[in-house]
Parts: structure tokens; C-alpha cells; sequence
């Protein structure tokens, strides 16, 4: 660059500049990368369910998937950006779900919230919701949504819960124990908190416009 420059510039002078600016290096969030029409599907999703109350929440049951290894790992990624542009999808890092097991999070009625993973289109799961139709309600969900998803927080506690056990888990049998030990041990009021959180989650997806958010 200097080459073109009457006045060269020193790296530092380069690297120095950005933060004048309050850029500065940070690690990138993850999110699940919206679409556009999905981005759409998530607006009307929000805007028309906006309005349940907490007892027609309580009575959905939660599904979802995530994964555990027996060794923690990370793999940060390093953007530069603004503290305002955390949730700006150039400075995201897209993810998908894969399918490691489902969990339910039961509520009173069987209204059963599908979060459009792989396993719940299978073949059986369709044969088996259509044969209990007149005993569960299919309710179903927003693709690339899991900030609606109030079970979603969970696994970000159950990885903490893990992670401080001693001894730890050696093997995949003691990390699928453990995993359960702690699940049953989630305090009820962390859990209500979560059904608080749903009108503040729509209502985030509707300020974004049906892109991502903070949860």
C-alpha cells in the first residue's frame, strides 16, 4: 500500500487506526444463517403467536437436539467489528444442527412444538403423529429458529454442569449419566423463567425483522 502513497503509513499507525473507532477483534457469535423467505416465516410466526399467554405456553411440549463430547473443544472465530454489531449477520458465524438425540420439555397438554429437525420428518414420526392426531397437537415451528426455542438455553448449562463434575466423564457411558444426573436437577425457577421469556423473544424477532437475535 505504501507504494502508492506520498506519505507511507507504519503497520501501526494501521492497526491502531480501527480502534479509534472502538474495532476491535472479537469472537464471532454463532447463529444459525436465515434466509430470507425464513426470515419472513419467522416474522408472521412471531407477529401471530404474539399474543398466547403463559398458560397456552405451558402447555407446549419442547423439542430439541444438541450434541456432547467427552472432551470439551471450542472453536472460536475472530471478527472485527463495533459492540453495536454483534448480531450483524457479516460478523455471525453461521451453524447447522445435527441430530444427536431429541428431549422433550413436557408441559400439562400434549401440544407438541416441532423444530423441523431431520428426525421429526422420518417416516415413523409422521405415521406415528398422524395415527395420535386427535390426541396431540402439531404445533409447528419456524426453520432456523432456536432463539424461540426456550429449551435451547438448557444445553449451555448442561455443558457447564458437566464441565465442573469431578472426577469428569471419561467415557461416552458417564457423559450420557451425568448428562441426565444434571438434567434432572435444573431448578424449576430457571425453567419458569424460561416460559417468561417468550413474548421478549418474539418480540426481538420482530424488532430484527425476522433475523437474529440476541438469544
Amino acid at each position: 500500500m505504501n507504494t502508492h502513497l506520498l506519505n507511507p503509513v507504519s503497520m501501526k499507525t494501521i492497526q491502531r487506526e480501527p480502534h479509534t473507532a472502538n474495532i476491535h477483534g472479537r469472537v464471532a457469535i454463532g447463529k444459525p444463517l436465515v434466509s430470507g423467505r425464513n426470515a419472513a416465516k419467522r416474522l408472521q410466526r412471531c407477529r401471530d403467536h404474539l399474543n398466547w399467554t403463559q398458560l397456552q405456553w405451558e402447555q407446549v411440549n419442547w423439542s430439541d437436539e444438541s450434541s456432547y463430547t467427552v472432551f470439551q473443544t471450542t472453536g472460536r472465530v475472530f471478527v472485527w467489528r463495533t459492540p453495536t454489531e454483534a448480531f450483524h449477520v457479516d460478523c455471525l458465524v453461521p451453524t447447522v444442527k445435527h441430530m444427536e438425540g431429541v428431549l422433550l420439555f413436557p408441559g400439562e397438554r400434549r401440544v407438541f412444538q416441532d423444530d423441523n429437525a431431520p428426525v421429526h420428518t422420518s417416516r415413523c414420526v409422521q405415521t406415528w403423529l398422524h395415527e395420535h392426531d386427535d390426541e396431540v397437537e402439531h404445533l409447528t415451528w419456524c426453520p432456523q429458529s432456536p432463539d424461540l426455542n426456550i429449551i435451547e438455553p438448557l444445553w449451555g448449562y448442561l455443558e457447564n454442569k458437566v464441565r465442573v463434575r469431578f472426577p469428569p466423564p471419561r467415557t461416552l457411558f458417564e457423559l450420557e449419566t451425568v448428562l441426565h444426573e444434571e438434567w434432572v436437577k435444573i431448578p424449576m425457577n430457571f425453567v419458569q423463567d424460561l416460559y417468561f421469556s417468550i413474548p421478549r423473544r418474539m418480540e426481538a424477532v420482530i424488532q430484527a425483522k425476522g433475523g437474529p437475535t440476541p438469544y
